[in-house]
């Protein structure tokens, strides 16, 4: 988002030729990394084996899900408040909003928390109407959705950004964190359908200037309790009272392409991120100076807390924007120290910083390892690393981005909520990119800019192994795909507990949409919701591990935060193909606990509770 800067990829050809120079490159092997030296330390999850039976990949022409718009149909009418419309002049106007999905009533389906800003005039000063207001959506089954903000009592009215879920106190009912720029909102889950705001006493507001953008939520220090990543911005405020010392109009004082535009994020000052511990009464403190060793003020965005390299704590993924990301490596007690640069996530293959959006963590070549991808500006590409660290022995990964097509498909979109999802439910992660300009002022000049305001979602299929390539699916996957919005934050879940994912989009200044998802679960699937000791619900960090026929496994973390500014559903998702059943089915615990299950059949949704030997049936599948 830097009118300043313009991002500075090289040429098709020079970037392939690097990537095909680059260690481990998926495009040079025709199956998953096999194991090297031992990792410093020794994983927690599976490693593939040394030489898996050929896995059966999709074919390019096999049926794909189509995706239809049914938010109207739905009662999910949300329009975003976020600055003016079309033209901005400020940044803190262009980012728009995210959603978190819980379900917040323990009926068994998936609510939705919608985060949202307010205006912004040319002054920069801040004005509210009664419509700008966080709200909660409570899904009442079937795809149906009642606004139920008043009744839960829920009374947000703050310039938002995202936010993410989490059952910080143990007590079996969801809670959630909403970002904000000024101070933020914890509101805690009474049990009886209404939230009460404890952010106060529970010390998590940060402070009036912070520019607050995503979280996400674990158990980083290993005492059993929840803790906090909050990602913050710049100071946007600032910058608006230099403005208005100065006399300026407005904040529109940079150009882009030789439209004048909004100035940042380069100009403005960066800020730091936050760490939170909880201590185990409801309230947290923050220990950001002590625990975040190599930490610089940037410009944060989506994070994810994973597993990268499987020694049993969890690590932070951060998308910074026109600065290099943080990979915040975890050494078992909270203490963090970035690692992005040697572990070669902090860049694109050919070292230039990137505009960071965007994130999510999955095992997308299902060799026992989470990959990790960043969203982009547009003119530059979307990012996805492939972790090789069984392979070279040390933390690393490599930009895979170009050689499975990823490169390519995305150069002229400006992209941010993303997901690496089984859309289809054929035991591969597809990779789904909500998209849509910052600069209102390009309207009509799409031809001279090569992108436009208002654009599509696009949706890649995975075609596995037998070519590691990447699809473009986005003109047949259905009406929803072919609307044309600037879209924002993007969370995924089951909203119709039908077996396959669906998709929620922001839109700036715009109605949000849901995209059902029609067709996806003509293949098999295993669908689970986890509950951790000590009444802890759908516990960060915890996976669970398929053994697959092939001799790959398939392995899904679960995780408070990611996408852009959003939170996906909690209950993990996964796609069998024609199997009937699976062979073997591992939950493995934050902590390190370990449970299996034997021949679990499929085109079914489980309970799994921590310590007790069956699986439960969900209720709620349909």
């Amino acid at each position: 988002m830097n009118p300043t800067r313009p991002s500075s990829p090289r040429t098709a050809a020079l970037l392939l030729a690097s990537a095909l120079f680059a260690p481990g490159l998926v495009g040079c092997d025709r199956g998953p990394a096999t194991p090297g030296p031992a990792a410093a330390n020794p994983p927690a999850g599976p490693v593939a084996p040394q030489a898996p039976p050929a896995a059966p990949a999709p074919a390019a022409s096999a049926p794909f899900p189509e995706f239809t718009d049914v938010a109207d149909a739905a009662g999910f009418v949300v329009t975003n408040h976020t600055g003016k419309p079309e033209q901005k002049d400020w940044i803190v106007s262009a980012m728009g909003g995210g959603a978190i999905v819980l379900d917040y009533d323990s009926d068994g389906d998936m609510d939705v928390v919608v985060v949202d800003g307010t205006m912004l005039d040319e002054k920069g000063i801040l004005r509210y109407d009664d419509a700008a207001r966080t709200r909660l959506f409570r899904n009442d089954g079937g795809m149906k959705f009642t606004d139920v903000t008043k009744q839960a009592g829920i009374d947000i009215q703050a310039f938002g950004f995202g936010g993410a879920s989490c059952d910080y106190d143990a007590d079996g009912h969801p809670d959630f964190y909403v970002c904000c720029w000024g101070l933020n909102h914890l509101m805690h889950n009474r049990g009886d359908g209404t939230f009460e705001d404890v952010t106060a006493k529970a010390g998590v507001a940060g402070v009036l200037r912070d520019m607050s953008t995503a979280c996400s939520w674990g158990d980083v220090n290993g005492d059993g309790i929840q803790d906090l990543y909050v990602a913050n911005y710049s100071d946007q405020q600032t910058y608006i009272d230099k403005c208005q010392e100065q006399g300026l109009l407005n904040g529109r004082n940079a150009t882009w392409r030789e439209f004048r535009v909004y100035v940042g994020p380069a100009g403005l000052p960066g800020q730091m991120d936050r760490l939170y511990f909880g201590n185990g009464d409801g309230t947290f403190r923050e220990v950001t100076e002590t625990n975040l060793l190599d930490q610089r003020a940037l410009y944060s965005f989506g994070n994810v807390m994973t597993d990268v390299d499987n020694d049993g704590d969890l690590d932070i993924f951060v998308a910074n924007d026109t600065q290099s990301n943080h990979l915040w490596i975890n050494d078992g007690k909270g203490v963090f120290r970035d690692r992005a640069v040697s572990a070669a996530v902090a860049m694109s293959q050919d070292m230039a910083e990137q505009a960071g959006m965007g994130v999510d963590a999955g095992d997308w070549n299902r060799d026992g390892w989470m990959d990790l991808t960043v969203t982009n500006f547009s003119h530059d590409y979307n990012t996805l690393y492939l972790n090789r660290t069984a392979r070279s022995g040390v933390l690393a990964f490599t930009d895979s981005s170009n050689v499975v097509g990823l490169a390519t498909a995305s150069y002229y979109r400006l992209c941010w909520g993303v997901g690496l999802v089984d859309l289809d439910l054929d035991g591969w992660l597809d990779y789904f990119t909500a998209c849509g300009h910052v600069y209102g002022e390009m309207s009509g000049f799409e031809k001279t800019t090569g992108t436009a305001y208002r654009q599509r979602n696009q949706v890649l299929r995975n075609l596995g192994p037998t070519s590691w390539k990447m699809q473009d699916m986005t003109d047949v996957a259905g009406p929803g795909l072919q609307v044309k919005r600037v879209w924002r934050g993007t969370c995924f879940g089951d909203f119709d507990d039908d077996g396959d994912t669906d998709v929620y989009v922001a839109a700036l200044n715009d109605r949000a949409a849901i995209l059902r998802n029609d067709g996806g679960n003509r293949n098999a699937f295993l669908r689970f919701r986890l509950k951790g000791k000590a009444g802890l619900l759908d516990p960060s960090g915890a996976r669970v591990i398929l053994s697959m026929p092939d001799g790959r496994f398939h392995i899904s973390e679960l995780h408070h935060g990611a996408s852009f500014l959003s939170d996906n559903d909690s209950r993990l998702l996964f796609g069998c193909g024609q199997l009937a059943s699976i062979a073997q089915v591992e939950i493995v615990w934050p902590g390190g606990a370990k449970q299996t299950f034997k021949n679990v059949p499929t085109r079914k949704a489980f309970i799994v509770e921590q310590g007790r030997d069956e699986l439960l049936p969900d209720p709620s599948l349909r």
